[in-house]
């Protein structure tokens, strides 16, 4: 579950469209989560089709699917987050506002954070 909190936490998975809003886990990405090192030949959600690269370090079907399981569930509850970023203005519109709320007294870029965050509001 760490992964799922470090990629809502540090936003580097917006630059990656397969941990956009609606990606589905499957049993390789729960390997990964769990430091299982895995390759796979087909549909990474078909058990079978997944093989352990060290023989004492694998998981059971039941622990991936579980795991999988869980890591959709945390991902999904953080909709939230993953709506707000793709709804803030761009890095140059967000600083060009910063600037002009700066030189002429204004809080167009407050205003339109807030505007963000009341759209999608934490649950």
């Amino acid at each position: 579950m760490a992964q799922i909190d470090r990629i809502i936490k540090d936003k580097w998975w917006k630059n990656f469209a397969y941990l956009r809003k609606g990606h589905q886990f499957n049993l390789v990405d729960a390997c990964g989560d769990l430091y299982v090192g895995v390759s796979c030949n087909g549909n990474p959600n078909v058990f079978a089709n997944i093989t352990f690269s060290e023989p004492d370090n694998t998981k059971t079907e039941a622990e991936l699917i579980a795991h999988r399981d869980e890591m959709q569930s945390a991902f999904d509850a953080k909709a939230y987050a993953q709506d707000r970023i793709a709804a803030y203005p761009n890095i140059e519109e967000q600083l060009d506002m910063q600037y002009h709320d700066k030189k002429d007294g204004t809080t167009t870029w407050e205003d339109a954070v807030q505007a963000v965050k009341d759209a999608h509001p934490k649950p």
